[in-house]
């Protein structure tokens, strides 16, 4: 939460102990072309395409040692060289 309040995205208060509260107000809505919801876009973005690329570096990853194993496209829980002990 902490992220989002640095960005703008929310508001929140802090009750005496120092825990944050948050009501639906504080939530920033997004109307069309509204600045927040663009700036929330980019960070969304941002953070998809981070994502995609950790996705692509572990399919390598993936497939190189399921290469060494000897197995081709066989995915986890599949049976195919998972590991499992059967019968």
């Amino acid at each position: 939460m902490r992220y989002y309040e640095q960005q703008g995205l929310v508001t929140g208060r802090r009750t005496p102990s120092g825990h944050r509260e948050y009501d639906a107000e504080d939530v920033r809505g997004c109307g069309p072309g509204a600045e927040r919801c663009a700036a929330a876009e980019v960070v969304a973005r941002r953070r998809l395409a981070e994502l995609d690329g950790h996705i692509a570096r572990l399919s390598r990853l993936r497939e190189r040692l399921a290469a060494r194993l000897g197995e081709s496209g066989g995915r986890p829980g599949s049976g195919a060289g998972d590991g499992s002990l059967r019968g």
